[in-house]
């Protein structure tokens, strides 16, 4: 967790001192060059699976999950889904990184809970450095493949769920950048910051609860 947190930190340093700056600009070009607008409503549904509404959906059921099976004390390890909300939004306050305009922007659906928050929330963060989405999309599903291997899931199943998660992972990178709603730099910190909070979530679950030989 140590390590994943010192390369996002860096990482984020270099993003905040321009070095990915035509790198970020070089890929929205290729995305523009390809972009279809039919595609549209295929990228905005991929996008939901890693939204706010998600995380808050994915936390509860989760929390409930473990509640209901046990060990209660284990709990605290799923509070890196929200906690990966702060972070990233403390990020976007801080780091001057504002994101892709037009023409490489084409629009997303506001979340339930954004649009309860209204412009607050708009304000506060302003830029767009980490993708929340890809947090979130690497946090959540990552902790549901984790909790599969502790629960005692069938191997087998649990193969399945890890392809999905790494397939989940990998469209939902490619929809932020296609829907030109992020940079490249935004998807990767994105990536680094989900992997730095599902180190730390599954740490804190062994902590609290030891695996058994």
């Amino acid at each position: 967790g140590t390590v994943c947190g010192a390369v996002f930190v860096i990482f984020a340093a270099l993003v905040a001192m321009g070095y990915l700056t035509a790198s970020d600009r070089v890929v929205a070009q290729v995305s523009l060059d390809l972009w279809r607008s039919s595609f549209k409503p295929i990228a905005v549904l991929i996008e939901d699976f890693g939204n706010v509404d998600a995380g808050f959906v994915a936390f509860v059921i989760l929390t409930g999950f473990v509640w209901w099976n046990g060990p209660r004390r284990a709990i605290p390890a799923l509070f890196v889904v929200p906690a990966g909300v702060v972070v990233e939004a403390l990020f976007k306050h801080l780091l001057f990184h504002p994101g892709p305009d037009l023409p490489f922007n084409h629009g997303e659906p506001v979340s339930l809970i954004e649009t309860l928050l209204g412009n607050t929330a708009t304000d506060f963060v302003g830029n767009s450095f980490p993708s929340g989405h890809m947090t979130r999309t690497v946090v959540i599903y990552g902790m549901v493949v984790f909790l599969m291997g502790r629960y005692g899931v069938p191997l087998t199943l649990r193969k399945w769920s890890m392809r999905a998660f790494l397939a989940l992972v990998t469209v939902m990178a490619i929809d932020r950048i296609y829907l030109g709603v992020h940079w490249e730099s935004d998807v990767i910190g994105g990536l680094l910051l989900g992997g730095c909070l599902l180190a730390v979530g599954t740490l804190i679950f062994d902590s609290l609860v030891p695996e058994r030989a």
